[in-house]
């Protein structure tokens, strides 16, 4: 399952048990708090044995949905940061475009990180985001000539 570590469910369930307390330790014993079975007619047979097998595949079942829905945010909030660096460099670039001054500060505006360096300091904007910003300001001016024309 995992290396290193025991891993633990509040509930685990099949078709036709519901397993509470589940742990699977570091060597892949199984164990469980309490396990009720439903029989075809839906009657609950509380204290039901439990089949050690079923259950650590059904934890293992839990585990790969949970890394994988854990991949799944991690890529949306990728994606979600991207968009809004995006976007704060665009409205930053048209703020320097009609001639806002941003600086002096001790943070870029765009990303929050501190700035050391004092052009970075003079203009608000650090020498990684920078680069975003004229690369924006030069789209901008390249759409407004095009416009023009």
């Amino acid at each position: 399952m995992t290396k290193g570590r025991a891993v633990r469910w509040r509930r685990l369930s099949s078709p036709s048990t519901i397993y509470k307390g589940v742990r699977v330790s570091e060597d892949g014993d199984v164990s469980c708090e309490a396990a009720t079975v439903y029989r075809p007619a839906y009657l609950k047979v509380p204290g039901a044995d439990v089949d050690p097998g079923n259950l650590l595949q059904l934890a293992a079942h839990a585990l790969r949905q949970s890394v994988e829905a854990r991949r799944r945010i991690a890529e949306k909030a990728a994606v979600t940061r991207k968009r809004r660096r995006e976007l704060k460099i665009s409205s930053t670039a048209e703020a320097i475009r009609v001639g806002k001054v941003l600086g002096p500060r001790t943070n870029c505006v765009i990303c929050g990180r501190g700035l050391a360096d004092q052009h970075s300091i003079d203009r608000g904007i650090g020498s990684e985001c920078w680069e975003g910003v004229l690369q924006r300001i030069e789209d901008l001016r390249a759409s407004k000539l095009q416009e023009a024309a």
